[in-house]
């Protein structure tokens, strides 16, 4: 039936339906772990073929490049000195012994207090 189906569907550069027989696959006198592993890698083998039909009709759509490598010093030049009284940061106590920097305005920590 899904043949006939996929085969009634009007002539087009490229579809993608792509079909497993499951019935008969499902239907063999194997353990269920191999009937699923066979369907799954028949399922799979169809990608391929998809992917090469998308690429040469170009209708695979616009490709990202890919985001520009993150430097964990760049944000130490880029973020502008911010004056300490204007934010209230706080961390848990642990954190806090630990940091040396405020994270946001990278200016050295003077006071700590502790909150109750």
């Amino acid at each position: 039936m899904m043949k006939e189906f996929h085969d009634n569907i009007p002539a087009r550069d490229f579809d993608n339906f792509q079909f497993v027989n499951f019935t008969k696959i499902m239907s063999k006198n194997v353990a269920p772990i191999r009937k699923e592993t066979e369907f799954a890698l028949s399922a799979l083998k169809e990608i391929p073929t998809q992917y090469k039909a998308t690429i040469e009709l170009n209708i695979l759509g616009s490709r990202v490049r890919a985001p520009p490598i993150y430097d964990p010093t760049s944000s130490q030049r880029t973020v502008p000195p911010v004056p300490s009284s204007t934010y209230n940061n706080q961390t848990c106590c642990e954190c806090g012994q630990t940091l040396q920097l405020c994270p946001i305005c990278r200016k050295s920590i003077e006071t700590r207090l502790k909150l109750y």
